[in-house]
């Protein structure tokens, strides 16, 4: 009776399970108001007939509007236009009004492009900053214009309370439930230890969100003993930091004296020591190995996890050129998801081809069933993409290889029915990336439930952004792309919850 309760309501109705629909009916999370909801040109959650709306609004006639929620797509034309009073405000020599829509409906500006004598293509900056500035517009005269009708209030405020307003937080009693058999007496753990340690036990995914010195030493460890103990964990793996390698044997014994565990520091990876140290893991019955952040990485992913990661990108893109095509969409939209395409096909055909470990033992053969990763914060620039502007402040979308590294191992585990249990003190320090970041590792398949795993999709449900002028190093005044808030906090708070 938690988590996406609206998908398990359908789903029981459809089987016919009727006291599973009485007891789902009690718990569903209370509708949401106009005053709780914020309409958004970018969400992909927003009914298509709203957007249609707009645009004959704004002059276009019989527009056609196809939303791609998984890729947080807005695609917009019309194949004839005419001036409105509400549509002038927009009116620019070099863009439609439909251009403008798409525009600020996918976040990314538009550049205008003159010919000079030459017959060279040179950017028009006057033309490029006006019409940018009505795309900005059209953005914010569209939330204004969605609550201008009460029918129109309602369409939206339903789409919210059906797509985003989904799930609801599980409740753990550690102090009624958990029993840390093994446990020196001499340590007394703290409620919300109790409560996170039997969290641990209970849920699949897990974050630690809790600051330095809240006890998330003693948490994870107890949680991981407990998962042994009961048999839900075989071989537990935790990844911390490398200078706390030895620190964090020295707090699994001083909590459970009679553990046996395996701390490697960095040096045990050598290469000439590497061999007889991944065997003793996969041969040894360890209650725990503790390895440094920096060794995780000489241990390899599995083959399968790879290519279960890349396979859903190219099935989810070819679904969405599958319903781009049947709703006759062509030109650019079309190019761009089957180079996205082509990349990840090209990806997988690499993996077949590179030369794998010699020692040949990956994480699955060692027969790690649990990864536990403190100071998780050190794998939060995670790559991503986006079709939009890069707003100031975001990770690279590149982003580092030991972040993608453990993303397929979670992923991995994940998918084998093992768990995960991330703990950091900042799991968003500079970007609100990070927080997408976490959700990614943590969360897939709620954010998968609610059409998000993209970050256009996610960004465009939750980001709000606007163009700021801004110094730069050389003092000089230049637009740039800023996180101005967020949007729909309700609906991003159930998403966390589920794992934090």
């Amino acid at each position: 009776l938690s988590g996406n309760v609206k998908a398990k309501l359908q789903q029981a109705t459809e089987a016919g399970l009727r006291t599973n629909v009485r007891a789902l009916e009690a718990v569903q999370p209370a509708a949401k108001t106009k005053d709780n909801v914020r309409p958004s040109i970018r969400g992909a959650w927003m009914p298509e007939s709203v957007f249609k709306e707009f645009l004959a609004d704004l002059g276009a006639t019989a527009p056609k509007v196809s939303i791609i929620p998984s890729q947080g797509m807005i695609i917009a034309s019309s194949n004839t236009l005419t001036e409105t009073e509400f549509g002038l405000q927009f009116k620019h020599s070099q863009r439609t009004v439909v251009d403008l829509f798409n525009a600020a409906a996918s976040g990314k500006p538009i550049t205008i492009w003159v010919k000079d004598s030459n017959g060279y293509s040179i950017k028009n900056e006057t033309a490029t900053k006006e019409v940018n500035l009505l795309v900005e517009r059209m953005a914010k005269v569209f939330n204004e214009w969605a609550w201008s009708n009460d029918n129109r209030v309602q369409q939206v405020v339903d789409a919210f309370n059906e797509k985003m307003n989904t799930h609801v937080a599980r409740k753990y009693d550690g102090n009624k439930y958990l029993r840390a058999v093994g446990a020196s007496p001499s340590i007394e753990l703290r409620t919300t230890q109790k409560n996170a340690a039997w969290r641990i036990v209970q849920a699949q995914t897990v974050l630690l969100d809790h600051v330095v010195g809240a006890g998330k030493t003693y948490t994870v460890i107890t949680g991981a003993m407990q998962r042994r103990r009961l048999g839900l964990s075989r071989k537990p793996m935790i990844v911390v930091p490398n200078h706390l390698v030895t620190q964090w044997a020295r707090d699994f014994y001083a909590l459970y004296p009679g553990a046996k565990i395996l701390a490697a520091t960095p040096d045990d990876f050598a290469k000439n020591k590497r061999r007889r140290l991944f065997s003793r893991i996969a041969t040894g019955d360890f209650d725990a190995v503790i390895i440094g952040h920096s060794s995780l990485s000489f241990i390899e992913t599995p083959l399968a996890d790879q290519q279960l990661v890349i396979n859903e990108q190219i099935k989810e893109l070819q679904d969405v050129l599958k319903e781009l095509k049947a709703k006759k969409e062509s030109g650019r939209t079309l190019t761009q998801i089957q180079e996205k395409l082509q990349k990840y096909e090209g990806k997988l055909k690499e993996l077949q081809d590179v030369r794998r470990d010699d020692i040949g033992i990956d994480l699955e053969k060692m027969g790690v069933d649990y990864l536990a990763v403190d100071e998780m914060h050190e794998f939060k620039n995670l790559e991503y993409s986006t079709a939009g502007e890069r707003v100031v402040g975001t990770n690279d979308p590149k982003g580092p290889k030991k972040a993608f590294d453990l993303y397929l191992k979670v992923r991995g585990m994940l998918a084998r029915g093992g768990a995960v249990t991330g703990a950091t003190g900042t799991p968003v320090s500079n970007s609100l990336v990070e927080l997408y970041t976490m959700m990614k590792y943590l969360a897939h398949k709620d954010l998968v439930s609610r059409n998000q795993l993209n970050f256009d999709a996610w960004s465009g449900a939750y980001a709000r952004t606007e163009t700021k002028l801004e110094y730069t190093a050389t003092q000089k005044l230049k637009p740039r792309r800023v996180l101005a808030g967020l949007n729909n906090l309700s609906a991003l708070k159930q998403l966390y919850e589920q794992f934090a």
